[in-house]
This record gives structure tokens, C-alpha cells and sequence, in this order.
């Protein structure tokens, strides 16, 4: 016969097709050569595979011949649907994709899945996956997220700023932050007077800070005036009428005022309606 390959070993997923094998003979010339295959078994990662062939000429004289397919799988597998490493926010890390596994023999490849964190600002995420067909063979892929904080937080309930009278109080305000990142965060007030002749200027500034170092600050300003005027709490008397050879009495009146606790006093008098029989005397 002619044409019968040797014997090989091959992977799984190249199994030549037979060979096509012919036979001469020195009498008969219109010979039909048969063919059948052996399978043995070995077991999921090795089998044999024997290929035979016979020939028989019209005299009934035979001849067989073999081929032995020693049949293997050194192939690792490969992964399909690991991602590219990637740089995102912290409230914008993906969700774990589905990868799967291919195999030049083996049709369901066990992948399994491994995901750990570092710490820090920024820090890394780091997904391995890996796959391994029924024989063994392994691979390993991995995807690499750089988680980063970039985005400011967020100040809730800062008042606008607004003028009040001396006297008045500042309204308390409940300042919170939130955070696309950071859970919990305290937030921080410090407050500044600088008075003027007139009132002073109450400068409240709220800040806070995530845990990547991002800082929010917010500021109100209260400018507390004095536009009441002072009020007479006692000491003015009533309109009264003398003789003109009296002296008319002199009276020291109490003043108040919401803001100015030192206020100057200033008396002017005046003649008023003057005539023959007498004038009016006012005091301011």
C-alpha cells in the first residue's frame, strides 16, 4: 500500500483527515483498499485514535496497514470578555463583566473569578480571572482599575447672606456635606466679627473635607446695622406754664438705643413766640 502516514501524535483540536492511501498489485490491477478507525480510550486529556487500512487482490492475497493517532491536549485556554485596565471615579466603578472560556477540546471551561482591593487615595482595584479546561491547562487574565476622587463634596443648608438691626441674633444653620465618595465627614464652622462705627460684619465659614483631600468651603456674611433711632425711657416732662419772673426748671432725660450703649446727650433750648406778654422756652 501506499500513502500510510506514520504514526504522530497530535492535539485534539488537529486531527488530520485520513490519509488517502492506494495499493498495487502484481496481477490485479482494479484493487479497492478498505478503511476503518479504533477508537481506545484513555481518558479527557489523552486518547489513541488507530486507522486501518486493507487491501485484498482477486486471488485473495491481503495486506493491512495502521496509523497511530496518539491524541493529546496541551492547549491552554483563552479568555474572552476581560476588560482593559481603566482609571474611573469612585462612584463610577463597573460592574464585574462575564468572561468565558474557549478551548481547542474542551467545550466548558470553568472559569473562576478573584477580586482584591488596595487602600489609599487613589487605590487599585485589581480582577483576575482564570480558566481551566478538564485537562488542566490554565490561564490567567487580569484587569487592573485605578479608582480616583476628583469630585468635590457638597455643603447642604449654608444660608444666603443678609442684613440684620445690631440687636438681632443670627439664625443657627445646620450645615451637612455629602459626597460622591466619602461617607461620613465633619464639617467644620469658624466665624469672624469685624466691627465698624455703624454695626458690625459676622462672617460664618462652613468647610469640609473628603478623604481624598477635596475641600468645599461656603461662606455667609451678616451685616448687622444700626438704622433704629435711640428712644426717651424717662426724664422728659410734660408742657408746662410759668410766670415770667420764674426760672424755668431744668430736667435731665434718660436715653436708650438697641446698638450704641455710650450715647451723647446734647440739650438746645429756644425762645419761641416771643411777645409782650410773655415767649415759650423749648428744650431738645
Amino acid at each position: 500500500m501506499v500513502g500510510v502516514p506514520a504514526d504522530t501524535q497530535v492535539e485534539c483540536s488537529d486531527i488530520p483527515a485520513p490519509a488517502m492511501v492506494t495499493a498495487t498489485d502484481n496481477c490485479d490491477q482494479n484493487m479497492e483498499v478498505g478503511y476503518y478507525e479504533q477508537f481506545i480510550p484513555g481518558n479527557d486529556c489523552y486518547y489513541t485514535l488507530v486507522r486501518h487500512w486493507e487491501v485484498a487482490d482477486d486471488c485473495g492475497n491481503t495486506t493491512s496497514a495502521s496509523q497511530v493517532l496518539y491524541v493529546t491536549d496541551t492547549t491552554d485556554p483563552s479568555l474572552v470578555g476581560v476588560p482593559a485596565n481603566v482609571t474611573v471615579e469612585c462612584d463610577a466603578i463597573p460592574a464585574v463583566p462575564v468572561v468565558t472560556g474557549i478551548d481547542n477540546c474542551d467545550m466548558n471551561v470553568a472559569v473562576s473569578f478573584n477580586e482584591t482591593a488596595t487602600e489609599g487615595c487613589p487605590y487599585t482595584i485589581t480582577r483576575t480571572w482564570t480558566g481551566v479546561d478538564n485537562c488542566g491547562n490554565d490561564v490567567t487574565s487580569s484587569q487592573t482599575i485605578t479608582v480616583i476622587d476628583t469630585t468635590y463634596p457638597v455643603l447642604h443648608g449654608v444660608p444666603a447672606s443678609t442684613e440684620l438691626e445690631c440687636d438681632q441674633i443670627a439664625p443657627e444653620a445646620v450645615v451637612t456635606a455629602t459626597d460622591n465618595c466619602t461617607e461620613d465627614m465633619i464639617v467644620s464652622l469658624d466665624a469672624d466679627t469685624d466691627y465698624n462705627e455703624c454695626g458690625f460684619v459676622f462672617t460664618r465659614t462652613w468647610s469640609v473635607t473628603d478623604a481624598c483631600g477635596n475641600t468645599t468651603t461656603a461662606t455667609q456674611v451678616i451685616n448687622f446695622v444700626d438704622t433704629t433711632d435711640p428712644i426717651v425711657t424717662q426724664g422728659v416732662p410734660a408742657e408746662l406754664t410759668i410766670e415770667c419772673d420764674q426760672d424755668a426748671p431744668f430736667y435731665m432725660p434718660s436715653f436708650s438705643d438697641n446698638c450704641d450703649d455710650s450715647l451723647a446727650m446734647t440739650a438746645i433750648s429756644g425762645l419761641n413766640n416771643v411777645n409782650a406778654c410773655g415767649y415759650d422756652i423749648e428744650w431738645k
